[in-house]
């Protein structure tokens, strides 16, 4: 009996630590998960500031008690006195808003002042604006990419097309005041229309790149962010959407086929997409090479549908790398 109970006992003791044992097993068990990363925020810069005033040398002479226009040691402002004695005279000056940094801007608000009360209407005799170089209207959410600059012409003019009871019965003193704010860049951001913009495409486009003509016929396509005229063009044409001749197409002949042509396309200092990209290289078929596709600035595309669809298709050597270009 005695032997049993030994037995039993043993037993127990033995089934209690396997019990244990498992108890202890289970809860050793643990998974231990992580997620490890670095993130690299590089250095960012907000630089918009004025450079470069020019005044217009047909100008109103300026007396001693009189200040031409220059930028403040901040270079966030531009002041200038000027007196105008008759009609016909004025003052004008340009000045490049110009944006330094590392990020995008573009034009948030707009503010004109006269006597510090926003100008709703002027005195007939006086004349006041403030534009673009070109004499294009400053309007909200105008792009100004980093690296890149923007002219704005200010002139303030006494007015020449007079009656007598026009003109002011003492002297008189205005001041003007013009304010641009910039903010960082979004999706509202817009090109200028007189920027070098090439013209949005079609499929069965026959204007762009004079389709039938020539598109099944382009060995090379090049671009470029300038207007270098290569030699012996055949024909040039404008593909910008101002028309302005700031987005120019040439053919020249192929060196190494006279049946086959080689395609330009340049912009004024600049080279963008249009919104509409659509089709844009469609049925090249015979190029064998692109270059130059760093230039192309697709930052404000929406659509890029088919862009290069059978480009090279009939060429053996056509490759394209569009690399960190294409945004």
């Amino acid at each position: 009996m005695r032997r049993r109970r030994d037995k039993r006992k043993n037993l127990f003791t033995i089934l209690f630590l396997l019990l244990a044992m498992m108890g202890f097993g289970y809860a050793y068990l643990n998974a231990d998960l992580d997620i490890n990363g670095i993130a690299n925020v590089p250095k960012t810069t907000w630089d918009i500031h004025f450079e470069n005033i020019v005044i217009n040398p047909d100008s109103v002479e300026l007396s001693a008690s009189n200040q031409a226009a220059t930028i403040s040691e901040n270079q966030k402002q531009v002041t200038y006195t000027v007196t105008l004695k008759q009609p016909g005279d004025f003052y004008e000056f340009t000045v490049d808003a110009v944006n330094k940094g590392t990020i995008d801007g573009m034009v948030e608000s707009v503010t004109s002042k006269m006597n510090g009360v926003e100008i709703t209407t002027l005195p007939n005799y006086l004349k006041y604006s403030v534009t673009y170089y070109d004499d294009i209207p400053i309007e909200n959410h105008h792009y100004l990419k980093k690296g890149e600059s923007e002219t704005y012409k200010v002139r303030i003019e006494y007015n020449s097309d007079l009656t007598a009871e026009d003109l002011p019965g003492e002297l008189q003193s205005y001041s003007f005041s013009f304010s641009v704010s910039y903010l960082q860049a979004d999706e509202n951001a817009i090109l200028k229309p007189e920027q070098p913009v090439i013209i949005s495409t079609f499929k069965n486009d026959t204007y762009i790149f004079r389709s039938d003509t020539y598109r099944p016929k382009i060995k090379t396509i090049t671009l470029g962010d300038s207007i270098n005229p290569p030699q012996s063009v055949i024909e040039s044409w404008d593909i910008g959407v101002s028309q302005n001749g700031n987005v120019m197409a040439y053919i020249t002949e192929n060196s190494d086929d006279n049946t086959m042509y080689d395609l330009y396309i340049q912009g004024d200092g600049h080279l963008y997409a249009n919104e509409d990209s659509s089709y844009l290289f469609y049925n090249f078929s015979a190029v064998d090479s692109i270059s130059g596709i760093e230039v192309l600035d697709t930052s404000r595309v929406t659509n890029m549908e088919r862009m290069f669809s059978s480009t090279g298709s009939q060429s053996s050597t056509f490759t394209l790398d569009l690399g960190n270009n294409f945004d």
